[in-house]
């Protein structure tokens, strides 16, 4: 900083990518919390601290501010990369030539992903199916993360994703793996940022329409559908919308819906009339 204050260097600095004072230059007005590990998609709309040096020490990577570098953790790759991974020999059950690859220092192991997928989406019995379902448990929780922080600008001003791949093969954090597979948060991040595009709300079961275009979209029509885990409709409803340039807009506020089962998905679809 000094050095650059020396030579008089012409563009802005931030000499911090945490919240942390950096000598004089003040707050940096971005943090860097994590969490790194598996959070609920829930947990970047409900998680509302507003305060950066405050949450410095952990936590605290809800949907506000600029996070210079987080995720929702563990990014179990597709079957294919698994066996070429692991051998025939530890595809099942999970062994520590699996945790061999999740990570380092802190980050030993994947147990606090695998108790929420057998949790959420039932007990893993093969490697087959706890890959299928790793595959759907990070895409919501990676979409979940990049719609919150497009719902929320600009009280949001950015997100940085750790990471988009691995440099050898790993169970953690990544968009795509180390053989160049996509995997389930790739394409999360994919429908996450699409130029126009409806977001359910975890914090408050509204649905919103977030447009990323530079111009008005008017003559839409929203369908927003709930579904049951048997796939039965418990709600649908279509809404005429325009959507601002660069805006956001709440549409509708899901309505108690009785006989739900825990875990339901909201689908969404926007066209033009």
């Amino acid at each position: 900083m000094k050095v650059e204050k020396e030579l008089l260097w012409p563009n802005p600095v931030v000499s911090s990518a945490t919240a942390k004072l950096a000598g004089f230059s003040g707050e940096s007005g971005v943090k860097m919390t994590g969490p790194y590990e598996y959070v609920a998609p829930s947990y970047w709309q409900t998680d509302k601290t507003d305060s950066a040096r405050q949450c410095n020490a952990g936590g605290c990577g809800g949907a506000y501010g600029f996070n210079t570098e987080t995720s929702m953790g563990p990014a179990v790759p597709p079957i294919e990369s698994i066996r070429a991974m692991v051998g025939k020999d530890h595809l099942w059950p999970i062994d520590d030539t699996w945790n061999y690859h999740a990570g380092g220092g802190v980050f030993k192991d994947i147990h606090v992903f695998s108790d929420a997928l057998n949790a959420r989406f039932g007990q893993a019995t093969s490697a087959d199916d706890y890959a299928l379902k790793a595959q759907l448990q990070t895409y919501e929780g990676v979409r979940a993360m990049y719609e919150a922080y497009s719902r929320n600008k600009y009280i949001s001003t950015g997100v940085v994703q750790w990471m988009l791949n691995n440099a050898w093969p790993s169970m953690i954090w990544h968009l795509y793996d180390f053989y160049l597979r996509p995997g389930g948060g790739y394409f999360g991040a994919k429908k996450a940022m699409e130029s126009l595009h409806p977001v359910y709300g975890y914090d408050d079961h509204s649905v919103w329409m977030v447009s990323s275009q530079y111009t008005d979209a008017k003559g839409l029509k929203l369908t927003t559908k709930v579904l049951n885990l048997d796939m039965s409709e418990k709600f649908s409803q279509q809404t005429a919308v325009d959507s601002a340039a660069d805006g956001t807009n709440k549409i509708l506020t899901l309505p108690a819906i009785e006989r739900l089962e825990s875990h339901v998905f909201p689908g969404f679809e926007a066209r033009r009339c």
